[in-house]
């Protein structure tokens, strides 16, 4: 049963909304303000609805500094049910208009409104908890192998450190295996997003922020090597500017590379990555058109152009791509651009030879 904690200090005014969230089938568990970060760690909330107002409060403070408490000890789904809900606003971080954050006026149909919210929230949880039990089985499957080894250790000194690197080391990899046992991953699983640095990588998805995002035009795929653009901890990049492939709409894969309009064929044709000069890369519904990158139509980016969304930069990295997919772009780069250009050579006059060296070789043979 999914679990909704209502953070407010007034029972009363919250019991019609309770009420309706019990009938739809959801266990509820009012709060004083006071209680929240107990209750975030041990109760464990799906849901969240959330006063702005502690007492007398006309500017909603209480609700703001819990408001901040969710969001960095357990964040879930917000719904904040106050009287003045648009009091959030106020909040610095912006973070109340993030997209699981929404809001309800108390008041006549409120109740309603409320259970509707919740329900339009609950795929998104049963996902959210799908992620956090791969995450702990993985983890207690690491303490357990990792500890039992660094603690037999005489010679490891810093056992604290030890398990620390090692464990980390070994739960990035462990998630990264899990997700392989699939029979087969999803076409848009390839990208990380939001992208984790500011800085561009190879394979990361860049998009001209002048131009329209919903075209497949307005993309660009990172080519240059990630080792030469690393700009974190006094590292600058060893580049002023950067390789990158254009994009363009997935059509040409048939007026041009002329792959058949069978979804068996085109499927086939998928696996191997690159069709010619052309990289598909697939949908990712709402960022990423479905497209092509152009391993022959490239253009040298400035760096110092690229950046995240809110740095306000030309070019935004729109998001990533993980490994070993990343690696695949390189080498479809390569194997388009890297040939060495060698003269005309009489390829029929080689290709007789061979066969008739194959032939005399067949009838000594017999």
């Amino acid at each position: 049963m999914l679990k909704v904690l209502i953070v407010d200090e007034d029972a009363e005014s919250v019991e019609t909304g309770k009420d309706r969230l019990l009938e739809a089938g959801y266990d509820c568990n009012r709060i004083d303000f006071n209680d929240l970060a107990t209750e975030l760690t041990t109760y464990l909330p799906d849901f969240i609805v959330l006063d702005l107002m502690n007492g007398v409060d006309p500017e909603g403070t209480g609700g703001k500094i819990s408001f901040s408490e969710i969001w960095g000890i357990r964040f879930r789904p917000i719904v904040i049910y106050s009287s003045n809900p648009d009091l959030i606003d106020d909040m610095e971080s912006g973070n109340a208009n993030h997209p699981l954050v929404k809001r309800v006026k108390k008041g006549s149909g409120s109740d309603e409104t409320l259970k509707d919210i919740i329900n339009q929230f609950k795929p998104c949880v049963e996902g959210m908890n799908g992620i956090t039990e791969d995450v702990n089985k993985v983890l207690n499957t690491t303490l357990r192998d990792v500890a039992q080894y660094i603690f037999a250790q005489e010679d490891i000194s810093d056992k604290e450190t030890a398990i620390k690197h090692m464990g980390r080391r070994r739960v990035s990899v462990l998630m990264d295996d899990s997700s392989m046992l699939r029979p087969k991953l999803h076409p848009s699983e390839q990208y990380i997003y939001p992208p984790l640095v500011s800085y561009p990588r190879t394979g990361d998805i860049l998009i001209d922020t002048a131009k329209n995002n919903n075209s497949p035009e307005s993309f660009f795929v990172v080519l240059t090597p990630s080792c030469d653009l690393v700009k974190v901890d006094g590292r600058n990049p060893k580049v002023t500017e950067v390789l990158c492939a254009q994009c363009e709409k997935s059509d040409v894969l048939f007026s041009k590379a002329q792959v058949k309009k069978e979804e068996d064929k085109l499927a086939s044709e998928l696996s191997h990555g690159n069709i010619k000069e052309y990289l598909p890369l697939p949908e990712f519904p709402g960022i990423i058109p479905a497209m092509v990158a152009n391993m022959k139509k490239l253009r040298l980016i400035p760096f110092e152009s690229i950046g995240k969304k809110e740095e306000g930069k030309l070019f935004t990295i729109t998001a990533s791509i993980d490994s070993p997919f990343r690696e695949q772009i390189a080498w479809a780069y390569l194997s388009t651009g890297g040939r060495p250009g060698v003269p005309d050579r009489d390829c029929s006059l080689w290709a007789k030879n061979i066969l008739d060296n194959c032939n005399d070789k067949g009838k000594k043979e017999s």
